[in-house]
Protein backbone atom coordinates (compact mmCIF):
# COMPACT_ATOMS: atom_id res chain seq x y z
CA UNK A 1 0.00 0.00 0.00
CA UNK A 2 1.42 3.27 -1.03
CA UNK A 3 1.36 6.52 0.61
CA UNK A 4 -1.46 8.31 -1.67
CA UNK A 5 -3.65 5.31 -0.64
CA UNK A 6 -2.43 5.79 3.40
CA UNK A 7 -3.43 9.33 3.25
CA UNK A 8 -6.86 8.84 1.21
CA UNK A 9 -7.91 5.90 4.23
CA UNK A 10 -6.72 9.20 6.63
CA UNK A 11 -8.74 10.85 5.13
CA UNK A 12 -12.28 8.87 5.28
CA UNK A 13 -11.42 7.97 8.52
CA UNK A 14 -10.91 11.56 9.61
CA UNK A 15 -14.23 12.65 7.64
CA UNK A 16 -15.84 10.08 9.58
CA UNK A 17 -14.61 10.94 12.97
CA UNK A 18 -16.11 14.87 12.24
CA UNK A 19 -19.39 13.22 11.24
CA UNK A 20 -19.49 11.44 14.43
CA UNK A 21 -18.69 14.26 16.37
CA UNK A 22 -21.56 16.43 14.85
CA UNK A 23 -23.41 13.48 15.50
CA UNK A 24 -22.57 13.46 18.79
CA UNK A 25 -22.98 17.52 19.44
CA UNK A 26 -26.13 17.45 17.76
CA UNK A 27 -27.82 14.96 20.53
CA UNK A 28 -26.07 16.27 23.57
CA UNK A 29 -27.14 20.10 22.28
CA UNK A 30 -30.92 18.23 21.75
CA UNK A 31 -30.51 16.99 25.44
CA UNK A 32 -29.36 20.38 26.77
CA UNK A 33 -31.62 22.38 25.22
CA UNK A 34 -34.42 20.08 27.06
CA UNK A 35 -33.18 20.10 30.58
CA UNK A 36 -33.26 24.03 30.08
CA UNK A 37 -36.66 24.12 28.96
CA UNK A 38 -37.52 22.03 31.58
CA UNK A 39 -35.41 23.60 34.31
CA UNK A 40 -37.48 27.18 33.03
CA UNK A 41 -41.06 25.63 33.49
CA UNK A 42 -40.34 24.19 36.73
CA UNK A 43 -39.13 27.87 37.79
CA UNK A 44 -42.41 29.13 35.87
CA UNK A 45 -44.52 26.91 38.34
CA UNK A 46 -42.88 27.34 41.08
CA UNK A 47 -42.51 30.98 40.86
CA UNK A 48 -46.35 31.45 40.74
CA UNK A 49 -47.13 28.65 43.12
CA UNK A 50 -44.99 30.58 45.53
CA UNK A 51 -46.31 33.70 44.73
CA UNK A 52 -49.97 32.97 44.86
CA UNK A 53 -49.44 30.92 48.06
CA UNK A 54 -47.79 33.45 50.09
CA UNK A 55 -50.73 35.91 49.22
CA UNK A 56 -53.39 32.76 50.20
CA UNK A 57 -51.20 31.72 53.12
CA UNK A 58 -53.34 34.35 55.10
CA UNK A 59 -56.70 35.56 55.72
CA UNK A 60 -55.46 39.07 54.90
CA UNK A 61 -54.02 38.13 51.07
CA UNK A 62 -57.08 36.48 50.49
CA UNK A 63 -59.82 38.62 51.59
CA UNK A 64 -58.12 41.42 49.75
CA UNK A 65 -57.87 39.27 46.47
CA UNK A 66 -61.61 38.44 47.01
CA UNK A 67 -62.42 42.06 47.35
CA UNK A 68 -59.99 42.66 44.43
CA UNK A 69 -61.31 40.55 41.82
CA UNK A 70 -65.10 41.48 42.85
CA UNK A 71 -64.81 45.01 41.99
CA UNK A 72 -61.19 47.15 42.08
CA UNK A 73 -63.77 50.35 41.55
CA UNK A 74 -65.20 50.14 45.11
CA UNK A 75 -61.69 49.41 46.83
CA UNK A 76 -60.17 52.28 48.89
CA UNK A 77 -56.67 53.81 47.85
CA UNK A 78 -54.79 51.66 49.92
CA UNK A 79 -56.71 48.43 48.70
CA UNK A 80 -56.33 49.65 45.79
CA UNK A 81 -52.48 49.90 45.96
CA UNK A 82 -52.42 46.51 47.14
CA UNK A 83 -54.17 44.89 44.99
CA UNK A 84 -52.71 46.38 41.98
CA UNK A 85 -49.35 44.89 43.25
CA UNK A 86 -50.96 41.44 43.47
CA UNK A 87 -53.22 41.62 40.27
CA UNK A 88 -49.60 43.20 38.96
CA UNK A 89 -47.76 39.88 39.76
CA UNK A 90 -50.10 37.45 38.93
CA UNK A 91 -50.50 39.32 35.53
CA UNK A 92 -46.66 39.76 34.88
CA UNK A 93 -45.93 36.12 35.27
CA UNK A 94 -48.65 34.94 33.13
CA UNK A 95 -47.31 37.33 30.57
CA UNK A 96 -43.52 35.72 31.08
CA UNK A 97 -45.12 32.33 30.81
CA UNK A 98 -47.26 33.21 27.46
CA UNK A 99 -43.82 34.59 26.34
CA UNK A 100 -42.37 30.91 26.53
CA UNK A 101 -45.06 29.31 25.52
CA UNK A 102 -44.65 30.91 22.13
CA UNK A 103 -41.13 31.01 21.97
CA UNK A 104 -41.15 27.19 22.56
CA UNK A 105 -39.59 27.02 25.95
CA UNK A 106 -43.09 26.22 27.87
CA UNK A 107 -44.93 23.05 26.85
CA UNK A 108 -47.77 23.76 25.26
CA UNK A 109 -50.02 21.08 27.69
CA UNK A 110 -48.35 23.31 30.67
CA UNK A 111 -49.07 26.48 29.12
CA UNK A 112 -52.90 25.44 27.88
CA UNK A 113 -53.72 24.37 31.89
CA UNK A 114 -52.09 27.74 33.01
CA UNK A 115 -54.15 29.78 30.30
CA UNK A 116 -57.16 28.27 31.95
CA UNK A 117 -56.54 29.41 34.82
CA UNK A 118 -55.65 33.06 33.93
CA UNK A 119 -58.48 32.98 31.73
CA UNK A 120 -60.69 32.34 34.66
CA UNK A 121 -59.10 34.94 36.48
CA UNK A 122 -58.74 37.10 34.02
CA UNK A 123 -62.82 36.83 33.93
CA UNK A 124 -63.23 38.68 37.32
CA UNK A 125 -65.39 41.78 37.39
CA UNK A 126 -62.15 43.38 39.69
CA UNK A 127 -59.63 41.85 37.16
CA UNK A 128 -61.55 43.29 33.78
CA UNK A 129 -61.71 46.82 35.60
CA UNK A 130 -57.59 47.06 36.68
CA UNK A 131 -56.91 45.22 33.28
CA UNK A 132 -58.86 48.11 31.50
CA UNK A 133 -56.63 50.70 33.24
CA UNK A 134 -53.22 48.81 33.25
CA UNK A 135 -53.14 46.83 29.95
CA UNK A 136 -50.38 49.03 28.76
CA UNK A 137 -47.95 47.70 30.93
CA UNK A 138 -47.83 43.99 29.26
CA UNK A 139 -46.50 42.70 26.19
CA UNK A 140 -48.76 42.98 22.96
CA UNK A 141 -49.49 39.23 22.31
CA UNK A 142 -50.69 38.78 25.68
CA UNK A 143 -53.18 41.59 25.77
CA UNK A 144 -54.04 40.14 22.19
CA UNK A 145 -54.93 36.96 23.87
CA UNK A 146 -56.51 38.56 26.24
CA UNK A 147 -58.60 40.73 24.02
CA UNK A 148 -59.42 37.43 21.68
CA UNK A 149 -60.75 35.22 24.71
CA UNK A 150 -64.65 35.26 25.63
CA UNK A 151 -64.14 36.21 29.36
CA UNK A 152 -67.73 35.88 29.70
CA UNK A 153 -68.13 32.35 29.02
CA UNK A 154 -66.91 31.08 32.95
CA UNK A 155 -66.56 33.58 35.68
CA UNK A 156 -63.90 32.93 38.34
CA UNK A 157 -66.03 33.93 41.48
CA UNK A 158 -68.99 31.91 40.15
CA UNK A 159 -65.97 29.38 40.36
CA UNK A 160 -65.11 29.97 44.25
CA UNK A 161 -68.90 30.22 44.68
CA UNK A 162 -69.13 26.61 43.67
CA UNK A 163 -65.77 25.12 45.47
CA UNK A 164 -66.73 23.17 48.00
CA UNK A 165 -70.04 22.66 46.65
CA UNK A 166 -71.36 19.35 45.28
CA UNK A 167 -71.24 18.66 41.61
CA UNK A 168 -73.95 19.81 39.95
CA UNK A 169 -76.29 17.41 38.30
Amino acid sequence: MGWDAISAVAEVIGALAVVLTLIYLGIQLKHSTLAVNQAAQQSMVSEMGAAMGSLFANPEGAQIWLKGIASFSSLTAVEKVQVTSIFHQFARTCDQAHSSFRTGTLDAEIWHGLEANVLEVFSSPGMQEWWSLRSHWYSESFRSLIAKSNLASTTYIETLEDAGQPARQ
